[in-house]
């Protein structure tokens, strides 16, 4: 019996989601090859859904299950970071330097789908394709206007219509959404998602985007945040970046002042 897992998934009604799986009558070709291939179920629970899809993405990136393709595929995600003059630069996100935040923006699931919204962007807004480097590089050294200047579809950053300031400035702006900004804390922080109903409580700790665990108690994260290691993974910091939003909702706790039990205890 092979042991390796073919599918990794979450839902808030387990029963219905593995039944969704195997409905004859809505059974797509996908479904039924799951169904034939599956000999066992195993779950684990959650407190709600931040700690589901930061388990979800662990497991899928170190399991590697066959029929996650979408998820699987985001191992090789970028970042987008632009030099003085607003050319950009796609940085592999799994080696990012911690000292990015505030200035690089994604994640994409790969350099191909980075230059594709940036074309995007290039063709609804009049940005410039030679200074965002999208055209080809024998039109690129060849000078003059971009194309899209050519289809009144530039505002002209190509022959100084528009400064390279000015096109830079809207060019932020249009990537406001995609920005990580920086560690709005100074330290560690637990991240306590409760379930009233199940009686449950998880408690995710960040420092710096990076995802370092989830522990049941406060002791325990401080634990994880006094450990050295910090790998920042995009999917993990664009959650916290949502949790942090209120979206869901949790209670962030600062680590570096955080009452551990056994301080409770002393001082009852």
């Amino acid at each position: 019996l092979n042991e390796h897992p073919i599918y990794i998934g979450k839902s808030i009604d387990l029963r219905a989601r593995v039944a969704g799986h195997f409905n004859a009558e809505h059974r797509a070709p996908r479904e039924l090859r799951l169904s034939q291939e599956v000999h066992r179920l195993e779950w684990e629970e959650t407190a709600g859904e931040l700690g589901a899809l930061l388990r979800e993405g662990e497991l899928v990136k170190t399991r590697l299950p066959a029929h996650n393709v979408a998820l699987r595929r985001k191992l090789n995600q970028v970042m987008i970071e632009f030099d003085a003059d607003g050319r950009p630069r796609y940085l592999p996100a799994a080696t990012l330097p911690l000292d990015a935040f505030g200035r690089v923006y994604g994640p994409f699931n790969s350099r191909a789908s980075a230059r594709g919204m940036l074309g995007a962007l290039a063709g609804e807004h009049g940005l410039c394709m030679q200074v965002l480097q999208l055209e080809g590089r024998r039109r690129s050294s060849a000078g003059g206007p971009c194309f899209n200047y050519q289809l009144h579809r530039c505002r002209g950053a190509c022959v100084g219509a528009e400064t390279a300031g000015q096109h830079a400035a809207r060019l932020r702006e249009l990537l406001a959404p995609w920005l990580i900004p920086p560690w709005p804390h100074d330290g560690p922080v637990a991240l306590i998602e409760r379930n009233a109903a199940r009686f449950r409580e998880d408690i995710h700790v960040f420092d710096r985007w990076c995802w370092l665990g989830s522990v049941a108690t406060l002791d325990a994260a401080q634990a994880l945040a006094r450990t050295e290691a910090r790998i920042f993974e995009a999917d993990a910091a664009r959650l916290a970046l949502q949790a942090l939003g209120g979206k869901p909702a949790v209670e962030c706790v600062p680590l570096a002042t955080a009452q551990c039990g056994h301080a409770a205890d002393a001082s009852s």
